[in-house]
């Protein structure tokens, strides 16, 4: 199993890990400014301080090589969807609530924009032959038509230009890509190697740190986004859910 570190251009190295920041720190304002400014330092420290948490957890996770044992079992890579499972429930639980109700319809969907950098730097990556060409978008991923919908979509909302009809067809359009890439990356495990068990086609890269933080934090925070969006849509459009 070659090391992808050193195989990786400043590009795909530093831009994984520093969209994962940049998209978790996003979550943490959007946290902090939801609904009542009273508490708003509150919120800002425990959402940061989650984040911080969930940036150690992973990383940690990625860099002492507990990942690589690939003979363990239950199977050590499924430890990394522990975070995006985590992230659904924090969607469905008071936080997510806060969430879905204090920021406008326009954040929530721009939110997801930041898969159209990831799915860039993921390219590069599949050229650099770090990632699976299938995980990209000359292969089998087409979640950059999430982020570039998500810049789209959020700005018509904004300007009002377009409404919830068009927020739903993006969440269902952004969760049905993001499903199938998760299936690509899972598949494209050496555990089930379905595209193949050649090098370039196994999914190593994700069991190092720092692109580890692709499943565990960027994964994660689409699946938030798009637990939250569902949230709001499914609210009265009359009025919010009931605040916290």
């Amino acid at each position: 199993m070659s090391d992808p570190i050193q195989n990786s251009s400043s590009i795909v190295l530093f831009g994984i890990p520093l969209l994962a920041v940049l998209a978790g720190l996003l979550a943490v304002l959007g946290y902090g400014w939801a609904g009542d400014p009273r508490g708003r330092a509150r919120r800002f420290a425990a959402a940061g301080l989650l984040l911080a948490l969930v940036l150690g957890s992973s990383a940690a996770l990625g860099a002492s090589g507990i990942l690589l044992d690939l003979q363990a079992r239950p199977p050590r890579p499924m430890l990394m969807f522990a975070f995006v499972l985590g992230a659904v429930g924090l969607g469905l639980s008071p936080v997510g609530r806060r969430l879905a109700t204090g920021l406008p319809l326009a954040a929530l969907v721009g939110f997801q924009a930041f898969r159209f950098p990831l799915e860039l730097v993921m390219h590069q990556a599949a050229v650099e032959r770090v990632m699976p060409l299938q995980m990209s978008f000359s292969g089998q991923n087409f979640d950059i038509l999430s982020g570039l919908s998500a810049l789209v979509v959020g700005v018509g909302l904004a300007s009002g230009h377009l409404g919830r009809r068009a927020a739903m067809a993006f969440n269902a359009l952004g969760i049905a890509l993001l499903l199938a890439i998760v299936g690509i990356a899972v598949s494209s495990l050496p555990l089930i190697h379905a595209f193949g068990e050649a090098p370039e086609r196994l999914n190593t890269f994700v069991l190092y740190f720092p692109f580890v933080w692709l499943p565990t934090v960027l994964v994660a925070l689409a699946a938030l986004g798009h637990v939250v969006l569902t949230r709001r849509l499914l609210a009265p459009e009359s009025g919010p859910l009931s605040s916290d």
